[in-house]
C-alpha cells in the first residue's frame, strides 16, 4: 500500500473523528447579522482597523432604529466634515449630529437607518455583480438575514465551489468556514489541508492549521512536519483585508457611501475575527520542555521570523512576538516593532465617524489588503516617534 501523505493523513484523520465543526463560533459565510459595537475588536483579534468603541449600539440591518434616534434626519446632509465635538452628541457621516452613547460612540443603529441600508444593498449588488467567486462568497453572509436552513445550503455551496477553484482565497474562506459551522458535514468532507497546500503553495497559513489539527490528534510526526512546513513558509497570508478592500473600492465619494461601505467593511472584519486564529499550537510549540526536541529551536526561530516579518495580520505579528520571547530574543529590539505596531493600533482605533475619518478608515482597509496589516501599521506606528 503506498503511505499516505501528511495531508492526506490529516485530512483522514479529520473524516474519521468528524472534526468539521467548532461549536459556538459563527460560520463565515453564514454570518448574517452585523459586528455589533458592544464586542470589542481587542477581546477578539485587533485585525479589525476601524472599530465601533466598546458599549456602542449595534450596528445591524433589519433592527429597528431606537427611539433615540427619532430626530435623526430620514435622508442624510451630504456635508463633508472633519471631527468636531458637541456636548451629548457625536458627528457622524452624512448625519450631521446624533446623541452620543456613554462611551463616545453614536447612540444609534447606523446601518439600519433607511438611506444606510438601501446604499448597502447597492453594495453588495455591485459586489455580486465583479464575478469574483472569493468576493461573492465572502460577502454572501453579510447583507440580509437569513433561515438557519438557507445558511447552512449556502455553506455546503460554498464547499463545493471551492473544491473545484483554483483561487486558495476561497479555499481558506470555505476551509474556515467548514471548520467553525456547528453542523457542517457533506460537502464539507471534499474540502482537505492537502490540497489547500498545494493551491497556497509558499503560504504558511494552511501549515498552521495543519499543526492545531496534528497538536490536538496527539500525533508527534505530523506535528514536527507541520513545524518544518511552516519554518519553510515564504509568507503567512490570512488576507484579513480581501474582502474590507473590495468594499472600499466601491464605497464612491458621498456621504451615504462611505458611511455605508464602512458598516458593511465593520461586518466583514468582524466576521472574519470571529473565525480561531490559527497561531496557538505554534506559540505553544515554541516554549519550554518542547524546544528540547531536535532542531524545534531552529524551526522556530525562523517561524518567528515569518510571522513577524513576512506575515498580514497583526494576530500573526503578536504570536510571532510571543514566540521570539519565548526563545530569549532580545527584547528592546521586539519592544521597538512592537511599540510601532501599538503606536498604529491606537491610532487606526481611535472613535470617530466623521466623513473624514470614515474614508480615512476604507483607505486603510486598502492599504491593509495591498501591503499587509503589519506593515501599514509599522509605517503609520514610526511616522509617530
Amino acid at each position: 500500500m503506498t503511505p499516505m501523505s501528511f495531508g492526506a493523513r490529516v485530512d483522514a484523520w479529520l473524516l474519521r473523528n468528524g472534526v468539521w465543526m467548532l461549536p459556538g463560533v459563527l460560520v463565515l459565510l453564514a454570518v448574517a447579522m452585523a459586528v455589533t459595537a458592544r464586542l470589542s475588536i481587542s477581546e477578539v483579534d485587533p485585525v479589525r482597523m476601524a472599530v465601533l468603541p466598546h458599549n456602542a449600539a449595534p450596528i445591524r440591518i433589519g433592527s429597528p432604529v431606537p427611539p433615540a434616534q427619532s430626530a435623526a434626519p430620514a435622508e442624510p446632509t451630504e456635508r463633508l466634515s472633519g471631527t468636531a465635538s458637541r456636548e451629548g452628541q457625536v458627528e457622524v457621516c452624512g448625519f450631521g449630529w446624533l446623541p452620543v452613547a456613554p462611551d463616545g460612540s453614536p447612540d444609534a443603529d447606523l446601518a439600519a437607518l433607511p438611506a444606510v441600508s438601501a446604499a448597502r444593498r447597492q453594495l453588495v449588488e455591485a459586489l455580486t455583480a465583479r464575478g469574483d467567486d472569493f468576493v461573492l462568497s465572502a460577502a454572501a453572509g453579510f447583507a440580509f438575514d437569513r433561515e438557519p436552513v438557507t445558511r447552512h445550503a449556502e455553506l455546503l455551496q460554498l464547499a463545493r465551489k471551492a473544491s473545484t477553484s483554483r483561487d486558495p482565497r476561497l479555499y481558506a474562506l470555505a476551509w474556515r468556514a467548514c471548520r467553525s459551522a456547528s453542523q457542517a458535514g457533506g460537502d464539507c468532507a471534499l474540502l482537505g489541508i492537502e490540497q489547500w497546500l498545494r493551491l497556497d503553495e509558499g503560504n504558511a497559513v494552511p501549515w498552521l492549521h495543519a499543526l492545531d489539527i496534528a497538536v490536538r490528534r496527539g500525533d508527534e510526526p505530523a506535528q514536527a512536519e507541520a513545524l518544518r512546513g511552516i519554518a519553510a513558509a515564504r509568507r503567512s497570508d490570512e488576507r484579513p483585508f480581501a474582502l474590507p478592500a473590495a468594499i472600499a473600492d466601491l464605497a464612491g465619494t458621498d456621504a451615504t457611501g462611505v458611511l455605508a461601505a464602512w458598516t458593511l467593511g465593520v461586518d466583514a472584519i468582524g466576521a472574519a475575527s470571529a473565525q480561531p486564529a490559527p497561531f496557538a499550537a505554534a506559540v505553544a510549540s515554541c516554549r519550554g520542555a518542547a524546544l528540547a526536541e531536535a532542531g524545534r529551536p531552529q524551526a522556530c526561530e525562523a517561524i518567528a521570523d515569518l510571522l513577524i516579518d513576512r506575515s498580514d495580520s497583526h494576530a500573526a505579528f503578536v504570536a510571532g512576538s510571543e514566540i521570539a520571547r519565548q526563545l530569549g530574543r532580545d527584547a528592546a529590539r521586539l519592544d521597538i516593532a512592537s511599540r510601532e505596531v501599538s503606536l498604529g493600533m491606537a491610532e487606526a482605533l481611535a472613535p470617530a465617524y466623521d466623513c473624514a475619518r470614515l474614508s480615512r478608515d476604507l483607505a486603510r482597509w486598502q492599504g491593509g489588503a495591498a501591503m499587509g496589516q503589519v506593515v501599514m501599521l509599522r509605517q503609520r506606528g514610526g511616522k509617530g516617534r
